[in-house]
């Protein structure tokens, strides 16, 4: 990943008047630094085959991904067709909001290309 892969707000750094603070964090800043290689520890890798879904509509989702190679398409299924309507390249990541607010996923994720990808499951978290 390079590293401006993942770019957080300082929102909390300007409202708490930091002097010198920018619009985002980087590797300068030791609590974002400390955070970014904590996560990364916990990082397994992971590859899914072209054609192979990741998750199905209505299933639990226990892991965060993040895509480094390949495309994954994600769409729904309508009487049991499925139909893609977007697809994920580098850098995209699967997973974020549904283990955040421990919710179902809404949508078929499925892999377009054989994609190499990085996970982190909750419970590591």
């Amino acid at each position: 990943f390079s590293l401006d892969y993942f770019r957080i707000k300082k929102q909390i750094a300007r409202e708490l008047e930091v002097k010198g603070a920018g619009k985002f964090y980087t590797w300068e800043d030791s609590v974002y630094r400390e955070f970014m290689v904590e996560i990364l520890m916990c990082l397994k890798p992971r590859r899914a085959l072209k054609g192979e879904i990741m998750f199905r509509p209505l299933e639990s989702v226990d892991e965060v991904i993040f895509l480094e190679k390949g495309s994954i398409d994600i769409g729904f299924v309508l009487n049991d067709i499925p139909k893609n309507v977007v697809r994920l390249s580098q850098g995209g990541v699967i997973g974020v909001f549904n283990v955040t607010f421990n919710l179902k996923t809404r949508f078929l994720y499925t892999c377009f290309h054989t994609a190499q990808t990085y996970g982190i499951k909750k419970a590591d978290w």
